[in-house]
């Protein structure tokens, strides 16, 4: 996680000052390809029981060279909001794609596992495709909600559930780590043993938790983040000759909206 975290300033700039959103994928993507390539002609091992054995498990999933692409393809569909613009005649009818992302997801959800391309894949890259094939699906996913005005987003734009997206780092952090021992703790302390009420409390503490660490650690990070972004970034100062051209056209603006006598 430390690794893209300290990649993400410069997928950026790839992606900011040399405009170039397909750049900084090819460059995500060529560490993919080389471990993908190296794991097939050394016959990595996929599972191994041995401690710090290598293992294409550890090289495809938890390998943050592998999982870079991901990384900036995130980033990418984040960039890529500016040129909404392009989509502004379509994005009343934004809403059957949303439809059609949702679809797509449960089929590949409810099918992934068993698409029958996966027998003619490479053995590695079968590895690779059972832990990330769903990244276009997901990605436009993404993409498409990103359009809120249209009505499936929309429902999905309540307080509660943003809410719940916000925290959804943090609900990932803690999930496992936290949220799985504290509630095993908990119900072995009370004797709960109703699978409902185990399920209970294990959501009451991982949401718990991840609302203290949002608004404990991660508001005040990202704050610290912006300010740091702000001081490397400065908002570009407008020169005398725009601020005198924006004040004409602010005041031929309200002229036009002002009724003649």
């Amino acid at each position: 996680m430390a690794f893209l975290y300290l990649s993400f300033p410069f997928l950026l700039h790839l992606m900011l000052r040399w405009n170039s959103v397909w750049l900084s994928l090819l460059v995500s993507f060529l560490p993919l390809a080389v471990v993908l390539l190296l794991s097939a002609i050394f016959k990595v091992s996929d599972y191994s029981g041995a401690e710090n054995q290598l293992t294409t498990h550890g090289l495809i999933y938890i390998g943050p060279l592998a999982r870079l692409f991901e990384f900036a393809v995130g980033i990418a569909l984040q960039v890529s909001r500016k040129n909404r613009r392009s989509f502004s005649g379509f994005e009343r009818h934004m809403w059957l794609l949303q439809l059609l992302s949702l679809a797509m997801a449960a089929w590949f959800v409810a099918k992934g596992g068993t698409l029958g391309i996966r027998p003619w894949m490479p053995h590695v890259f079968t590895i690779w495709f059972d832990y990330s094939g769903g990244l276009p699906i997901w990605a436009f996913v993404i993409w498409t909600f990103s359009f809120s005005n249209a009505w499936p987003a929309a429902f999905l734009s309540n307080r509660l559930l943003v809410a719940l997206g916000e925290v959804s780092f943090a609900i990932y952090l803690v999930h496992f780590s936290i949220g799985h021992a504290a509630a095993r703790q908990f119900c072995q302390l009370f004797h709960i043993e109703n699978s409902s009420l185990q399920l209970a409390l294990y959501l009451l503490l991982v949401i718990g938790a991840s609302f203290c660490l949002y608004y404990a650690i991660e508001r005040p990070g990202m704050a610290i983040g912006r300010h740091w972004a702000n001081c490397v970034y400065p908002k570009r100062d407008l020169s005398k000759t725009e601020r005198q051209e924006a004040s004409v056209q602010e005041l031929v603006s309200n002229s036009s909206r002002t009724p003649a006598d």
